[in-house]
């Protein structure tokens, strides 16, 4: 799906900056993948190379086996349009357009007609089906986010980064951010890649791709990520249940040995 060769980022021309070292990596399609470092390590640097929004020192970046380091402006406007979603951590709604208008924008910039009831299923799939005109000063912070996350989607990419979407969120609105992603990446198959500082957000990924000083240090597996989070959910119940079948059992037990002293 993605793939990533020697990539280096380097600014400046007398005495340059590098940010990003001779990086590789892969990712599957479908798979969810965490970018985790300190401030500086490059993770932003990298998922807007993959993105196709700068473009490399050095190096190759693929999308579906297109090579997008030699792609014109046009042809990456194109590949953005049609192949990558976004969500940003300062939303980037546009403020003069109403949430049903913003969520709109990518399929009519691409020429996509009759695209407002898709805009109106995901806004309600969202939670805003009764905030569909109402502007982002009329929004809250967890309600701009959603919007957001409506407008990544409307196209159905392949494709979507999500650069610390919780970052301006209490812990509240950010779960509840997180559960709405991570429902609508399922339900799309889509393959994410997600820029966070969150340990417990990045353990929810198939892997976390660790960076320090513009370098891959670590790649972590997280056996599963979501699945495992369902299956502990799942085996929390079942001793719920279990537990409370044996305090009804000992309840029981207990009665009746009182009425046998009673007799």
């Amino acid at each position: 799906m993605i793939e990533v060769k020697h990539l280096t980022r380097s600014y400046g021309s007398v005495s340059p900056l590098t940010v990003l070292h001779n990086v590789s990596l892969k990712v599957e399609a479908g798979e969810f993948v965490a970018i985790t470092g300190p401030s500086g390590s490059g993770k932003s640097t990298l998922m807007g190379l993959m993105a196709g929004l700068d473009r490399p020192t050095s190096g190759q970046v693929f999308i579906q086996n297109e090579d997008i380091t030699q792609a014109s402006e046009n042809e990456l406007s194109r590949l953005r349009g049609e192949k990558v979603g976004f969500v940003f951590q300062n939303f980037l709604l546009m403020q003069t357009l109403t949430a049903l208008e913003n969520t709109m924008l990518p399929a009519e910039i691409l020429g996509k007609v009759e695209v407002e009831q898709r805009a109106l299923d995901l806004l309600a799939r969202v939670g805003l089906g009764e905030r569909v005109h109402h502007y982002p000063s009329q929004l809250s912070g967890g309600e701009m986010q959603r919007v957001a996350i409506a407008r990544a989607f409307i196209n159905t990419p392949p494709v979507l980064f999500a650069d610390e979407p919780t970052g301006n969120l209490d812990s509240k609105n950010g779960k509840k951010i997180v559960e709405l992603l991570l429902e609508l990446n399922r339900m799309y198959a889509s393959t994410l890649i997600l820029i966070t500082h969150n340990p417990e957000l990045a353990r929810l990924s198939n892997r976390e791709i660790r960076l320090k000083d513009g370098k891959i240090v670590e790649v972590v597996a997280h056996r599963g990520g979501r699945a495992n989070l369902k299956l502990q959910s799942n085996s929390r119940s079942k001793k719920n249940v279990i537990s409370r079948s044996k305090a009804r059992s000992g309840s029981t037990r207990a009665g009746a040995r009182t009425g046998n002293k009673r007799k």
